[in-house]
């Protein structure tokens, strides 16, 4: 169900306007597609549509497609009326034969497609240029040629492994059999038009992100501004930009002279007469023609990419067009068709000369006349001329200091002589005499500094002191966020011993935690809590990690009319739910059971499993979701 368009292969239609420039983002599993669709809608303010989602959407909830899939598939695909359908069944089901894949696929792709050219519709109504559309299984589908570019998101495999098994909660045999039955990460390079390494931490990808966004949204103008308004009997390859005819025209070769092609085939007998039927050589030229005209798209979209080929110390560009030939003119009428796939690739790199062989200067050019070449040597003479004069007057200041140094000599005695003092000594005076022996120093002077007073410091506190403040303390105040700082009115400091320095606890005017740090001997933050409140009485609970105060994760706790937590959700740092827990309780109130549901990246419900004793609750919460003894509690 990842092809989103429907079986006629074509572009959705947006009408008598320009559709947008299309960029599909796909990749393997757990690469981070996702991660991508984030920082462009985010942090770029950019339009993305992800395909998984349409389909969610259309099985979550009574619909055409909805009713359709449980007429054909069973009712107990939900597990309430007007419920969302379990997509684990519906899987099995599925893809338990060919022909109930095809029966899924023809209830879904037509609706799925209805959607996508309904956003392209809209986009193209507000004038959009660019829409980015999330594809996981875009080249397995082969949906390139329906997109202007594609973008692959690629990691390194342990990455990936490590990823898998953490979303996912698998070992890491499992992980690698989920990996192998996907195309390889590979495969997709080689097929999509941009990579982006996703192997690292998300500013490294941010920032490639960024890089990319600048050009593809010039590719994307300088589309909005060429594509021509489509007419009845026209068709345009939106992926490449070269224009193609529809199927069942023949193709004229552009003309060269501007010339028209000539008509008939030479016989006297008029095309009424008789259909022109071109021999092999004028269809090696025709095809030659196109070819060349692909090239040279190519070249200027390769360029276009390169940008500034003197400045740039290493650049690389390319470029893939795509043509479909109609042949019906070329085989009496039966209905074939050429591919011309052209690639175009340049690269502009700095490549240092070799030691023994020195570019040699470019030789000055030729004077346009005469009156030049005289200028010319009459400023190089006046050059030459300035520079004798420098060296004779280098020249004579050298003699004067020479013949300045005789003198003083020779009126001393001769001898070279250095002054050290040229005081005139005073008259009756005697010469000092040197010292016979080393001068004692005179003795330190003692000044007594009072009572001692110790630097304006924190004084030491023993672990387990608790400290209490007004304001943020200083050592904590740069990791505390500017709209948790507001809500605190208490702070409580607790020095620890060890690795462990100070604990830092914010509460607000009702005494409810607001914020818990922990911070290293260094005086750096581990890690920190933050609580929000909410009028229904859920409490959630954000996570902040390390020197960069990175959020890392949310659990999120729902309570009942008697103040007991009764439902907790816990998604990751990028947002997107990863546990459903719904925790049953006995007469007192204390924890005993809990019905669990895993789902992965995609929003898919994964896996249910139940939980059952206090000790096996408690070992579970506490792994996986934040802060539960201290919300989660009777």
């Amino acid at each position: 169900m990842s092809k989103p368009f429907c079986g006629s292969g074509s572009l959705p239609s947006a009408g008598d306007v320009v559709r947008p420039y299309l960029v599909g983002i796909t990749g393997s599993r757990a690469t981070g597609k996702s991660v991508v669709g984030e920082i462009l809608q985010e942090r770029h303010g950019e339009i993305v549509i992800d395909t998984d989602l349409i389909t969610h959407e259309l099985l979550s909830g009574p619909c055409e497609a909805y009713h359709e899939v449980l007429a054909h598939f069973g009712t107990d695909l939900v597990d309430a009326e007007n419920g969302p359908i379990n997509r684990d069944r519906l899987r099995a089901r599925a893809f338990d034969s060919d022909e109930a894949k095809a029966c899924l696929e023809a209830i879904m792709f037509p609706r799925i497609n209805e959607r996508l050219e309904a956003y392209v519709a809209q986009y193209s109504g507000e004038g959009k240029k660019i829409v980015f559309m999330l594809v996981p299984l875009l080249h397995e589908a082969g949906m390139k040629e329906y997109f202007d570019e594609v973008w692959c998101v690629v990691a390194n495999e342990k990455v990936r492994m490590e990823r898998l098994k953490a979303r996912d909660n698998v070992d890491e045999t499992e992980a690698a059999r989920l990996i192998s039955l996907q195309m390889s990460q590979t495969e997709k390079a080689k097929l999509s038009d941009v990579l982006i390494d996703n192997s690292f931490d998300i500013e490294t990808t941010a920032a490639k992100v960024a890089e990319l966004h600048g050009p593809v949204i010039e590719r994307a103008e300088k589309h909005a501004a060429s594509a021509p308004a489509p007419t009845e009997g026209e068709a345009s390859s939106e992926a490449d930009g070269a224009t193609v005819p529809p199927a069942g025209e023949p193709v004229e070769p552009p003309s060269g002279d501007g010339e028209p092609a000539d008509e008939g085939d030479g016989d006297g007998k008029s095309e009424d007469d008789k259909p022109a039927e071109p021999g092999k050589d004028d269809a090696n030229a025709r095809y030659r023609e196109y070819l060349r005209h692909a090239a040279g798209v190519g070249a200027e979209e390769a360029l276009a990419q390169l940008g500034d080929v003197a400045g740039t110390q290493h650049q690389e560009a390319s470029a893939h067009l795509s043509l479909t030939v109609d042949r019906s003119s070329d085989t009496g009428g039966e209905k074939l068709a050429r591919q011309f796939d052209v690639e175009v690739k340049m690269s502009a790199r700095n490549k240092p000369g070799k030691p023994d062989e020195p570019n040699p200067p470019s030789p000055p050019p030729p004077p346009a006349d005469g009156d030049t070449s005289k200028k010319q040597r009459d400023n190089n003479r006046w050059m030459l001329f300035g520079f004798l004069g420098f060296l004779a007057f280098l020249f004579a200041c050298i003699m004067l200091w020479m013949w300045h140094d005789h003198n003083h000599n020779t009126n001393n005695g001769g001898g070279s002589v250095t002054v050290i003092n040229n005081i005139p000594p005073c008259a009756g005076c005697k010469p000092v005499e040197p010292p016979t022996k080393p001068v004692d120093p005179p003795p330190p002077v003692v000044v007594d500094p009072g009572p001692f007073n110790p630097p304006a410091e924190p004084p030491a506190v023993e672990p387990g002191v608790k400290q209490e403040f007004t304001e943020v303390p200083g050592f904590a105040f740069r990791f505390v966020h500017n709209a948790v700082r507001v809500q605190v009115a208490r702070w409580e400091v607790t020095y620890g011993s060890g690795f462990q320095w100070a604990k830092v606890s914010g509460y607000d005017a009702d005494r409810r935690l607001v914020v818990y740090q922990e911070y290293d001997s260094s005086q750096y933050m581990t890690f920190q809590l933050v609580m929000s409140y909410y009028r229904d009485g859920a409490v959630q609970v954000d996570r902040f990690e390390g020197r960069g105060n990175i959020f890392t994760g949310r659990s999120i706790y729902r309570v009942s009319s008697t103040g007991s937590v009764v439902r907790a959700e816990h998604y990751t740092g990028l947002k997107r739910l990863l546990y459903v827990v719904v925790i049953v309780r006995n007469d007192v109130g204390t924890p005993v059971a809990l019905s669990v549901e895993e789902f992965d990246a995609a929003g898919n419900s994964v896996a249910k499993t139940k939980v059952d004793g206090t000790a096996a609750v408690s070992d579970f919460m506490r792994l996986r979701f934040y802060a539960f003894d201290w919300f989660g509690q009777p």
